[in-house]
């Protein structure tokens, strides 16, 4: 299995706010504006890594602004990333 992670800082559709109150929630909107990527910003370093000749055979590298960047220290919980595999196989065995 190939795995290359990129997140994208200005997703919207998900909602992640949701839990904020009104305040927080018209801030991160400004943020979002302002610093954050567009959603063809963010794809295209998904893209670039899916199809640029010579990252292919590169595994398991986390890319920001199409470079290979160190991702946060969640995501280099091993632990966490193991218990994350789990329980989306759990989530996933019924279908």
């Amino acid at each position: 299995m190939i795995v290359r992670a990129r997140r994208s800082r200005r997703d919207t559709s998900a909602n992640l706010g949701r839990h904020l109150g009104a305040g927080s929630r018209a801030g991160l909107s400004v943020k979002s504006a302002v610093a954050l990527e567009t959603v063809p910003q963010g794809a295209a370093a998904q893209c670039y890594v899916a199809v640029h000749p010579p990252l292919e055979g590169v595994n398991g590298e986390y890319f920001a602004d199409c470079n290979v960047a160190k991702s946060s220290a969640r995501g280099r919980d091993d632990a966490m990333g193991e218990r994350l595999w789990r329980v989306t196989e759990e989530i996933g065995a019924g279908y």
